[in-house]
């Protein structure tokens, strides 16, 4: 009858209600404090353990990562950081190393422009490794699903360069998948001068473009 509809509808919004209020909670606790641990770290030299969840970039004189923070100085942390080795180092996806490196702060490693994008994908450390020898693989865990992500993306963005071209192509890939490796250096001045550089960081926007498109 309606009176039971009613209490059920009323339970199950009570329900998703509480989850919802205890899905939030979770998330500033884990923001929050992760930030904390963060800035407290800022101009000290540590021992840092952390998972490797991308490689950004590699040459002969320096190796940059964006790794997931586990411990600092043995004590638990939980926070994406920028880790530049300047060594070429062999670290692989799914590596959790342990290393010695100096934390610097995102606003005093970063120039203005690279700021934006760094904030977008949760970076709130930037570690800097200098000795070869002070880091270890500890452990690896395997990413199956974020690297086929990541495989997928490069294909897609493959076939939009080779499409659209490398300019209008490079334009496009970091709009929809926020992929910003084929951004032509001139677009992204552009999007800077305007003041929309945020743009191109991968945000609910490019989530809602890409699932429109799918639609």
């Amino acid at each position: 009858n309606m009176s039971d509809r009613f209490r059920t509808n009323a339970l199950t919004f009570g329900l998703c209600m509480a989850l919802a209020l205890i899905s939030l909670t979770c998330s500033f606790g884990y923001f929050e404090m992760g930030g904390r641990k963060a800035e407290a770290a800022v101009g000290e030299q540590l021992t840092v353990r952390c998972e490797i969840l991308e490689e950004e970039a590699s040459a002969s004189a320096f190796s940059l990562y964006t790794v997931r923070v586990i411990s600092l100085q043995g004590a638990p942390a939980f926070f994406h950081a920028a880790l530049e080795c300047d060594y070429t180092a062999v670290f692989h996806v799914g590596d959790v190393i342990e290393i010695q490196a100096l934390a610097q702060s995102p606003e005093t490693y970063y120039e203005r422009d690279e700021l934006t994008f760094a904030i977008a994908d949760g970076i709130r450390l930037c570690l800097m490794s200098a000795e070869d020898d002070a880091a270890m693989v500890v452990d690896h865990r395997a990413r199956p699903l974020r690297t086929s992500f990541a495989h997928l993306r490069d294909n897609l963005s493959s076939r939009l360069l080779s499409l659209l071209g490398k300019r209008t192509g490079g334009l496009v890939t970091a709009l929809f998948l926020g992929n910003r490796d084929h951004l032509d250096s001139s677009v992204s001045m552009y999007f800077r001068r305007a003041g929309i550089s945020h743009l191109l960081a991968l945000s609910g926007m490019h989530i809602s473009l890409l699932l429109g498109m799918l639609m």
